[in-house]
């Protein structure tokens, strides 16, 4: 369960709403404002989000290692996840 942060003002963060989807915890994330997406990455998997409807659009897992890293491209087409054994993974969305 992670929680996404939004209506920032001068003295607060205010939560507005919790996801759930992931069993351990969350160690990245990224935005991907081309297609409305965001994606999130755990020990074990990486989700990617619908940011309007705040869904799981699709899971990625690999068995490699834990996940450390996830980052979309300028275009909005691949994701890169990268690992903590050294393996990097492009993905076509």
């Amino acid at each position: 369960v992670f929680s996404i942060k939004c209506k920032i003002d001068k003295f607060s963060i205010k939560t507005k709403e919790k996801i759930t989807g992931h069993r351990s915890q969350v160690l990245t994330a990224a935005y991907c404002p081309q297609r409305s997406i965001f994606c999130t990455a755990s020990h074990d998997v990486c989700i990617i989000w619908d940011e309007a409807t705040l869904t799981s659009v699709k899971m990625l897992k690999c068995s490699t290692s834990t996940y450390c890293s996830c980052h979309f491209t300028f275009n909005g087409q691949y994701l890169f996840t990268a690992f903590a054994d050294g393996n990097v993974f492009g993905w076509d969305l």
